[in-house]
This record gives structure tokens, sequence and C-alpha cells, in this order.
């Protein structure tokens, strides 16, 4: 009888310990409600990539600009690089978002290039190429805005 009880206890313990991992393994990153902003120094990019169910905004101006609005226990879990002529905006991994504030405002000279996936969704305004642009969406992504493309016949 008292191995009986032992086991038991030792069952429930074991199966309390179990769902204690697993409900830490379902961790939800849910934003404070808190906004803050960033301010990023990057130039000299034509491409964007922007992940992690962003919200964006890009728009041609003569300079470069890069801000981050965030909730504030969200902010430094942003990731901002430059790798050669692409501008990346994401998260860090994170296993499951809760409902937080994700908001980038970019302007650039020209756009070569724009990858939106994630379920990131926004604008792009004002540019206008001669050039190819490659403009990639997956999964539950969306754009909109106007690019002119110019096409030059030479006679």
């Amino acid at each position: 009888m008292k191995k009986l009880i032992t086991l038991v206890v030792a069952s429930i313990v074991m199966v309390l310990l179990i769902s204690g991992l697993t409900v830490g393994c379902g961790f939800v990153l849910t934003g404070s409600g808190n906004l803050k902003t960033k301010e990023y120094a990057f130039s000299d990019f034509n491409r964007v990539e922007v992940s992690s169910a962003f919200e964006f905004e890009i728009s041609r101006s003569s300079s470069y600009s890069i801000s981050i609005t965030a909730d504030d226990n969200v902010i430094e879990k942003v990731q901002v690089t430059k790798e050669g002529d692409t501008l990346k905006i994401g998260l860090e991994t994170i296993p499951r978002l809760g409902s937080l504030t994700l908001k980038a405002v970019i302007t650039m000279p020209q756009l070569r290039g724009l990858a939106i996936s994630g379920a990131s969704r926004g604008t792009i305004s004002d540019f206008s190429s001669a050039d190819d642009v490659d403009i990639k969406l997956s999964g539950a992504s969306k754009i909109e805005g106007t690019l002119l493309l110019v096409m030059w016949i030479l006679i």
C-alpha cells in the first residue's frame, strides 16, 4: 500500500513538472501598450526586407531615415541590420506573438527591391525607376502603393 501511494504521488509530481515545462514552452510575447520609438542611422541601401508582422511605410526622399515604434517591452527584440545594399527589419526568434505594435517608417532615395514576409503589411510611395524592381511577398503579407516604372526607348 505504501508503494502504491508513493507511485501515485510520484506520478502526480511528474505530470505537474511536465505541464509546467510545456506551459513554459508556449510563451507568448504580448505588448505592454507603452510605445517607444528608436531611430537607426543606416544609409546606402536600396533594398528592404521586412518580416515578423511589421506595419511599414516606405517613401522616397533624398535622405535616409529609419524609425521603429514598438511596445517598450518589445523594442529591444527588434532587429534592424544592413547587409550589402539591403536593410533588414524583423524580430528575434519568438515562438508566439500576442497583441503588440511593430511599426517601421523608412525613407530612402531609390527602391530596387522589397521582400515582405511574416504577415507584414504596409505602403510604398513616391518611387519611380527606369531599372527592374524586385518585389516579393510571402505568407499573409500585403503591400499597397504606387511605383512608376519608366521605360526608355532608344531610336
